[in-house]
């Protein structure tokens, strides 16, 4: 290639090759800007390289800001390990470490402490050796302060909004980590700081923890707002953030009341705002007093009283019997007080005023009584000159006694007039108090029953005193309008001072026991003979007849000697016995069986001291003492059992003179029964029929609980259940998922079946000598007497059973005879037959099972013949034979044997003794004859 360029005007042609300046020039630019490109690229990607390998060396975590300062951080980071107390991690701030804000610009550490504000959610980048490289303020993170509504189902609730939670939440208060449980910390109306991203809850910090307050107000139902926000109506209890709150109650038609109230964490404060009714208050009083007032002829009371009223006019009116009305008007203004007074003037036309007074004490030389007015107030009231009448007709007032009723006449203007006798104590009575119950007493020994009159006053020994102060033994002179009826009672100690002592009294054979709440009781006996008020207060009884358990109240004077004694409860019940059941309230002696009600009430003494009512055990002998109707007040344990430990048993049927053979009832399932002898000496108690039995009538089977000493001597027995199902014989076989013994008794397995005699090993075979039983048709005990073992069977027709053998046909050539005793038996299923070997006929199919011995276990009775003869052939002729007047014929294929031997027909001859069977009478197919 050639090429050209223009001097001079002349193009010169270059041979091609050759290059010119400008073009070395454009080369050299060309390859600068390569090299440049090759240096930017390979810068880039070295660049690349370490940002990716800074990332693989990185570890990038989520945190919450809990508190900034300006030379550290304390973070909150979801997922921390559950072991650290602290809520918080601290980051120190240097040079080293970067802290970007949402936009990825550099923040100065040192000022970010101070800008940074708690909750923001922030990204921390870490080299896998912990070093901390940056912290970014996430642009999406949420930061809310609100109240805590509750948290369910994964999801937390705080002022409306929801978050979802997880493990890895961080709950803290006060910097330190919550439980495991935030509900321990948390609760409605606490005000919570919660941290979030992408609705995920990353840090729950508690702020300020709740506290409650209850709300009431004078008018029901009334708005109760709280920080000007409608919380409902009052009464109400709030539960709301700590610190200061504006409670407000708003009713109709009233001004609203306001109070602030300070609310401190996990505390209540209560608070009572009465919206007030717009208008002012009258207080209106009157002479004489208790005058009734009304307000625009609305009753209000009586006077003094204090009004409020709406403001405007109103008219007050205020009236008494025997007074003139008087009226005024009044204005009243809202939030003012007025006071208006009223002085009644006299009703020249009124009637006379009525007032009842009880005499309380007289001084008839005056005359002069102290009485006591309806309201309770009393005064000396000097009655000269005054009428007293008794129906129509005057009387004196000499004859007036404590304790009746006057009706007192006054003038309007409060002079008294006359006074009439409204009761009259025609009753009288003195003796000594025999008895006191309530409102009724009982005076001398011919046991006056006097019931008090609810005013009936009440003196002793000259002063005044309530009903209960009148004791037994006191001298009394006793008035009222009849023994129904009683006004008034003056008693006089004469025993002198005395203290009572209630006790319970227990006869034995030295005399009496007594047993009290006191923990020291005095030196004191009691004598056969004291005389003791019966409980109603109609009669004396001696001691020795009161019945053991009954409550004697005792009075003692200062020496300590018994000046009084009356009953406080009369056993109506009275017995001796041993605790043999509990059933709720209900407790049952052995000796009876009756029911007692056991309650908090009931005295329950054990030695001296009174124990809990419920310190009552099974066994216990003790003596009780009841109400008729079963109510137990008393019980004193004489004695209790030293229980070692209690199992369950069953009886088993042998027996020794020590005593009856039983099987602990093993507690698990595979353990085996335990062998144990029970030597019981008393009834054994049967609480499900409420009765005893005898030790002499429990059976085999029977299932006992016993209570025993360290020894395991029996100290009670209680029957759990009796056998039902009693077996004494041999075990058949099972059939269709039902055991079966002698008789055809038997039945499904118990599930808590008790197993003696064998082991797991064993196996109970057809044959066992057995003792069993049961209830309710299931099988719930077997022993085994001998354990029976067929280990070889055989199929066979019956041939005959004599001299100790069962012989069996087992084909034409082929008999084996097999051992038997008198007590071998056999079974027919088909039939429901058991039956002892012997009964089994001839021709009958059987299967037999022997043992090693070949000595016969077991036999099945599989079919029996329609035809069975035996006696005396009278003729013989072939196969035809003549016995008991009737014919038979033998099949050609009939076995017969004679004498044990195998033979023909033709061998049959008159006078043979034969068994013979066949299906019908003309097919005997097998004939035994001698054998």
């Amino acid at each position: 290639m050639e090429t050209s360029a223009v001097k001079g005007g002349q193009r010169i042609q270059r041979p091609s090759g050759v290059k010119g300046p400008g073009q070395t020039r454009r080369t050299l630019g060309r390859t600068l800007v390569w090299l440049a490109a090759i240096a930017v690229t390979g810068t880039l990607l070295f660049a690349a390289g370490m940002r990716l390998a800074l990332a693989l060396n990185t570890v990038k975590s989520q945190a919450v800001l809990y508190a900034a300062h300006p030379d550290k951080l304390l973070l909150f980071e979801p997922g921390m390990t559950p072991d650290e107390r602290t809520a918080y991690r601290v980051l120190p701030l240097n040079a080293k470490i970067k802290v970007l804000d949402s936009r990825g610009r550099a923040m100065d550490p040192a000022s970010a402490g101070m800008t940074l504000v708690p909750g923001t959610v922030l990204e921390v980048s870490r080299r896998k050796d912990g070093q901390v490289l940056w912290v970014r303020v996430v642009p999406d993170g949420v930061n809310l302060e609100g109240e805590f509504q509750g948290m369910s189902g994964g999801r937390i609730t705080v002022s409306g909004q929801e978050f979802s939670v997880d493990a890895s939440t961080v709950f803290a208060y006060e910097g330190s980590k919550m439980s495991s449980s935030p509900f321990a910390f948390l609760e409605r109306g606490d005000v919570v700081r919660i941290s979030a991203r992408q609705g995920r809850a990353l840090a729950v910090d508690l702020i300020s923890p709740s506290g409650w307050v209850q709300v009431s107000s004078n008018v029901e139902g009334a708005r109760v707002y709280v920080d000007g926000k409608y919380r409902g109506k009052a009464p109400l209890e709030l539960k709301i953030a700590a610190g200061e709150h504006e409670i407000r109650v708003r009713a109709p038609g009233r001004s609203d009341a306001v109070a602030t109230v300070l609310v401190e964490p996990r505390k209540e404060v209560a608070v009572t705002l009465e919206p007030r009714v717009p208008g002012g208050v009258v207080t209106i009083s009157s002479k004489p007093r208790d005058a009734d007032v009304s307000v625009d002829g609305k009753p209000m009371g009586k006077t003094p009283i204090s009004v409020t009223l709406s403001p405007g006019f109103h008219e007050v009116a205020v009236s008494k019997e025997g007074f003139l009305e008087q009226q005024k008007r009044v204005l009243i203004e809202d939030a003012a007080t007025e006071a208006l007074e009223f002085t009644l003037e006299v009703d020249p036309k009124a009637p006379p005023m009525r007032v009842m007074a009880t005499v309380v004490r007289a001084w008839p030389d005056v005359p002069a009584f102290e009485l006591r007015y309806e309201n309770g107030q009393r005064e000396r009231l000097d009655v000269r000159d005054i009428p007293l009448y008794q129906g129509f007709f005057t009387t004196s007032w000499d004859t007036v006694l404590p304790g009746e009723e006057l009706e007192l006449h006054y003038d309007p203007a409060g002079r008294l007039i006359k006074a009439v006798r409204a009761t009259v104590n025609r009753f009288r009575l003195e003796g000594q108090v025999m008895w006191t119950s309530g409102d009724v007493i009982v005076v001398s020994e011919r046991f006056y029953q006097c019931r008090l009159n609810p005013d009936a006053l009440i003196f002793r020994n000259g002063v005044e005193v309530s009903r209960d102060a009148i004791l037994p033994g006191d001298k009394v002179v006793v008035h009222g309008v009849s023994t129904e009826d009683i006004r008034y009672v003056s008693a006089e100690d004469v025993l002198g001072e005395r203290y009572p002592l209630e006790v319970f009294v227990i006869k034995t054979r030295d005399g009496f026991t007594i047993y009290s709440d006191e923990t020291e009781l005095p030196w004191f006996s009691l004598e056969p003979g004291l005389k003791v008020v019966e409980e109603d207060g109609q009669g004396y009884i001696p001691l020795s007849s009161v019945p053991s358990g009954s409550r004697i109240r005792l009075y003692f004077d200062m020496a300590g000697k018994i000046v009084w004694a009356d009953l406080v409860f009369k056993a109506a019940l009275s017995e001796e016995g041993r605790i043999a059941a509990f059933d709720g309230d209900r407790v049952f002696l052995n000796s009876s069986w009756r029911p007692y009600f056991i309650t908090e009430e009931t005295a329950v003494y054990r030695d001296k001291d009174r124990r809990r009512f419920f310190d009552l055990s099974i066994g216990d002998t003790v003596l009780v003492a009841a109400t008729k109707e079963g109510q137990l007040k008393f019980v004193y344990v004489r004695d209790r059992m030293q229980v070692h430990r209690t199992t369950s048993v069953v009886l088993s049927w042998q027996a020794s003179k020590a005593g009856r053979l039983g099987w602990e009832i093993p507690e698990r399932a595979g353990e085996e029964p335990a062998p144990i002898l029970v030597n019981l000496k008393v009834p054994a108690a049967y609480p499900s029929q409420l009765t005893n039995i005898p030790f002499q009538r429990l059976a085999a089977g029977d299932r006992l609980k016993l209570w025993l000493d360290k020894e395991d001597n029996v100290l009670w027995a209680e029957v759990l259940s009796l056998n039902e199902m009693k077996v004494d014989g041999y075990y058949m076989g099972q059939k269709d998922g039902q055991l079966y013994f002698t008789g055809f008794v038997g039945g499904p397995l118990s599930s808590r079946a008790v197993f003696v005699g064998f082991s797991e090993l064993d196996e109970l075979g057809p044959g066992s000598r057995v003792v069993a039983g049961g209830k309710n048709g299931l099988i719930d005990y077997i022993e085994a007497i001998s354990l029976a073992e067929g280990i070889r069977s055989y199929s066979g027709t019956v041939l005959s059973v004599s001299g100790g053998c069962l012989n069996l046909l087992m084909n034409e050539q082929w008999v084996l005879p097999v051992p038997v005793t008198r007590e071998s038996r056999f079974v027919d299923w088909n039939l429901r037959v058991d039956d002892k070997v012997d009964k089994l006929f001839t021709g009958e199919q059987v299967r037999v099972l022997v043992d090693y011995d070949m000595d016969y276990v077991w036999g099945e009775r599989r079919s029996t013949p329609q035809v069975k003869v035996e006696g005396v052939v009278e003729q013989a002729q072939g196969r035809h034979i003549l016995v008991n007047s009737k014919s038979y014929v033998l099949s050609k294929d009939a076995v017969v044997y004679k004498n044990g031997k195998l033979t023909t027909a033709w061998a049959l001859a008159k006078g043979d003794r034969i068994r013979a069977a066949g299906p019908d009478r003309e097919n005997l197919d097998i004939v035994v004859v001698g054998w």
